[in-house]
């Protein structure tokens, strides 16, 4: 039994994504070819929790999240054209459930860790940026990761939609707001020091004489303690 349906956009082709329960109430999803909907090119079995499943798919990269609602985890998967069709890529896992989830655009993505997704989990108390990042160095643009993107801007009016007219959707290049990391300052640091001063052969005998003026002082100090504690364990 479905309960949402995402439509999946790619370049080859596109398809109908579903996610809802089965006939024992586990959750699930199904994978559609939107030309011939009497069989789903892929079903699976998730698990058994109660929470519907909210999508989010990211049409650049091909990756479809999955995050539950009242659960703390977010699977993610990548969506291909040849079967098994869908990959599980990866899980981030919480402690703290989320009771709803949204995203951002990709113009606020930071390019130069190489963010592809930043989800916002809503919590009873808190807004919480979850980032996902391909572990890759930043030091050049990306372009298989940022390919030309979704501007936001319509591709036609409503007026030219409702009379029937189609449109191309108005992409646009991330590459000029990409930024380089900038090279991790070094945690050293010098310390100027200053060198000791120089004695003469008279203040290094006066020096090694109060020496040992300190020396006799506290050896006769510890003397006197010693016979002290002597004296009060005899009594």
């Amino acid at each position: 039994m479905s309960r949402e349906c995402v439509w999946l956009s790619s370049a080859r082709d596109d398809k109908l994504f579903t996610m809802g329960f089965s006939k024992t109430s586990e959750r699930q999803y199904s994978l559609w070819d939107p030309r011939s909907l009497k069989d789903p090119l892929k079903t699976e079995n998730i698990d058994t929790a109660a929470g519907i499943l909210m999508p989010f798919y990211d049409n650049d990269t091909n990756i479809l999240f999955l995050a539950g609602k009242g659960d703390g985890n977010v699977r993610y998967y990548e969506i291909v054209d040849e079967a098994p069709y869908i990959h599980y890529l990866s899980e981030f896992k919480s402690a703290t459930p989320q009771r709803g989830m949204g995203w951002t655009p990709k113009h606020s993505m930071d390019l130069g860790s190489c963010e592809i997704a930043r989800l916002l989990k809503i919590t009873a108390t808190a807004c919480e940026p979850i980032s996902f990042t391909v572990p890759r160095k930043g030091d050049i643009f990306q372009d298989d990761l940022y390919p030309p993107t979704f501007s936001g801007e319509p591709a036609l009016t409503a007026e030219q939609w409702f009379g029937g007219k189609n449109g191309e959707v108005k992409l646009v290049s991330l590459a000029p707001g990409f930024v380089p990391p900038k090279a991790q300052e070094s945690s050293f640091k010098t310390v100027a020091v200053d060198e000791p001063k120089k004695m003469s052969d008279k203040e290094i005998r006066e020096e090694n004489e109060k020496l040992k003026k300190r020396v006799a002082h506290l050896e006769t100090e510890l003397t006197k303690r010693d016979a002290r504690i002597k004296e009060l364990e005899t009594q």
